[in-house]
Order: C-alpha cells, then structure tokens, then sequence
C-alpha cells in the first residue's frame, strides 16, 4: 500500500498508531435508542433514494 498524499512514513505511523479494529461489536452497540432510531431512518433514506439511480 503506497500513501503518498502526506509522506508514506508518517501516514502509516499514525494508522498503526490511532487505528483499533472493532473487536466483533458494531459501531451501533454503543449508540443510545434514539441513535439508533436516527441512524435507521438515515439508511432507509439513502436506500430509498439510491434506488432509482440503480434502476436506470
């Protein structure tokens, strides 16, 4: 993997630094009820407007 943007080095020092991969939970299980129910909505949202893009 090549970066190139900021120098290689120190990008990839960073991500081995700051990065944690999820550990079998979701982003989801940390979030309140209500969260949840906004991020619910949001996808339905996106789904349904992705969907006649598909379409054609």
């Amino acid at each position: 993997m090549k970066l190139k943007a900021l120098g290689e080095n120190y990008v990839w020092d960073i991500v081995e630094k700051y990065y944690m991969e999820s550990k079998g939970s979701k982003e989801e299980d940390f979030l309140t009820q209500a969260q949840r129910e906004i991020l619910k909505d949001s996808r339905k949202r996106d789904k349904k407007t992705a969907f006649p893009i598909y379409q054609h």
